[in-house]
Parts: C-alpha cells; sequence; structure tokens
C-alpha cells in the first residue's frame, strides 16, 4: 500500500465554504544574527509550524513566504519585511503569519505599532501561531496586556 503525503491530508482536512472570506497569507520568516541553533528557530521550523497551522485554516491560503536571514529584530528595514509591506499596500496580502511574536521583531514601540496600528489601518489579519494571537480573534483586542508585554520580554532579551 502507498503511503500519502502529508500535504495530500492537510489539503483535505480544510474545506472551503462557499461565501467565506478568504485572506492571501503571507509567512514571515526570520532567522537573526544572533540565532544560537536552538531547536524550533531555524527557517524551515518555523515555516513548518506556520504551514501546519494554516493547513487546518480554510479561511487562509498562502500567497508568498518571506525570509530575512540573518537578520536582526531590532530593526525593521529588513529586505523581506520591506517587500511584505509593499505587497501588503499593493493589496497582494491581507494576512500575516510569523512563528511567534519575537519573530515580527524585537522592538517593543516599532512591534506595537505593526500590530496595533498599521496592521489593522491596512486591513491584515495578523497571527503569531506559538503565541496563540489572531487579530481576528475577538480575546485579542488591542488592549490585550500579555502582547505588549511579550515584545517587552522579546526586546529584553535580545540586548
Amino acid at each position: 500500500m502507498a503511503r500519502k503525503s502529508r500535504k495530500d491530508a492537510a489539503a483535505q482536512a480544510k474545506p472551503k465554504k462557499a461565501g467565506m472570506k478568504i485572506w492571501r497569507a503571507a509567512l514571515y520568516i526570520r532567522l537573526s544574527v544572533e540565532f544560537n541553533g536552538k531547536k524550533g528557530d531555524s527557517l524551515e521550523t518555523q515555516r513548518q509550524i506556520m504551514e501546519a497551522y494554516i493547513a487546518l485554516c480554510p479561511d487562509i491560503e498562502i500567497v508568498e513566504v518571506y525570509t530575512d536571514n540573518g537578520t536582526t529584530g531590532r530593526t525593521f528595514e529588513r529586505e523581506a519585511f520591506q517587500r511584505m509591506l509593499a505587497d501588503v499596500d499593493a493589496g497582494k496580502i491581507n494576512c500575516i503569519v510569523v512563528k511567534d511574536l519575537s519573530r515580527l521583531g524585537r522592538n517593543t514601540i516599532d512591534t506595537g505599532y505593526y500590530i496595533e496600528k498599521y496592521f489593522p489601518l491596512h486591513g491584515v489579519r495578523f497571527i503569531a501561531v506559538n503565541d496563540q494571537f489572531d487579530s481576528e480573534d475577538s480575546e485579542n483586542s488591542g488592549n490585550h496586556l500579555i502582547v505588549p508585554l511579550k515584545n517587552m520580554i522579546n526586546e529584553a532579551c535580545c540586548q
């Protein structure tokens, strides 16, 4: 008996419903210069985590993968991140998925700006998989305390 691909199983697991809003997603992957080989942080692992999550979401389709390899999260002047923002402005994507909040950035103020101001202003759904944050979830309102706290911890951890 031939083995079946997990990708085929995942594709079957998320049937789309007629009239359902489909989010056009960007997977954003960042591996910093401070990478120490810790399991779970590799580019491939980040992508697998996000793809496994999206496989369970019938309303999300992956449009593009943006990767900044060897770039610190303290700045948002990252090549792939800037291309992703240009694609947001162009209407190509309206959902951004990251492995966790630290992959978006390690600068509390700027990370908060994107999550609380920029993404909502541009109609972008933001998902941090391992932090169980989805901006479309009513429990994750802009006043939720845990996100700014995690961002502060992420910034302190890379100093």
